[in-house]
């Protein structure tokens, strides 16, 4: 994964798929809001950093386009990817430790019920986008 140096003007690496390892990543939930984080067309676990943490036990929630996030006083008002990512990390299931799935579908349900999506096209592009990959609570 790779992210914007403003100073320096140019694209740098963040993260490589070398750096999980099952010992540390086995169970956990990564919701990565960057995007084409869940791009894998053509990709194998070597070169995505997605398909990596799901060989290595993880459940992934990613983006497979562009991600739209929050824009104007974000701590204020979450839109879009930013709302997702809260409303996936506030529902009861993720500290009960069930399944990833109730999780993204109540993510969803919660966004789509502030702004409904039918009246921007960037919301409803960003609620087809999300995907989830692999679930280590599903079995």
């Amino acid at each position: 994964m790779e992210g914007y140096e403003p100073t320096r003007g140019q694209y740098v690496t963040a993260v490589t798929p070398d750096a999980f390892n099952r010992r540390f990543v086995s169970g956990s939930i990564v919701f990565a809001e960057n995007c084409y984080g869940a791009q894998t067309t053509g990709r194998t676990p070597q070169n995505s950093c997605a398909l990596r943490l799901v060989r290595e036990g993880a459940a992934f929630i990613g983006a497979t386009g562009l991600a739209f996030g929050s824009h104007l006083v974000p701590r204020m008002f979450l839109e879009d990817a930013d709302c997702l990512a809260r409303s996936f990390f506030s529902h009861r299931c993720v500290a009960t430790k069930t399944s990833a799935r109730p999780c993204g579908m109540h993510a969803g349900t919660t966004c789509r019920t502030r702004i409904p999506p039918a009246s921007d096209p960037f919301k409803q592009k960003t609620l087809l986008q999300f995907v989830l990959l692999g679930d280590p609570g599903w079995n």
